[in-house]
């Protein structure tokens, strides 16, 4: 078995993991969320799924963000919250002008978008 391979078990039982943790509501899932992520930035990497790859950047900062978030606000309730519509157009016109950013660079990639 080759090491990649190996590496992505090891993403498949940690994420695996978190869940039954998190639906347990137990905080030490966020360390397996964390892990599954870290795993599989070299198994997306190597498929040349680069975009795949940057994303679980993401994951790992908003897990360090959720567990942080987890254990020092374990005892308060959460409440939703209401956004403006302006906020939603602004929100809306980052999130599209960052994505055809993303969109021109991946597909001047060595990959390639197909």
């Amino acid at each position: 078995m080759t090491s990649l391979r190996c590496i992505e078990y090891l993403g498949v039982v940690t994420a695996l993991l978190y869940l039954l943790l998190a639906t347990r509501r137990l905080w030490i899932a966020w360390p397996f969320y964390i892990a599954s992520s870290v795993f599989y930035i070299p198994v997306f990497w190597a498929s040349n799924l680069y975009a795949d790859a940057a994303l679980q950047l993401y994951f790992i900062a908003i897990g360090i963000y959720g567990w942080r978030s987890w254990y020092t606000e374990s005892s308060h309730a959460v409440s939703p919250v209401s956004l403006s519509v302006r906020l939603h157009v602004v929100i809306l016109t980052c999130g599209l002008f960052l994505i055809s950013i993303l969109g021109a660079f991946l597909s001047h990639s060595p990959a390639g978008i197909y």
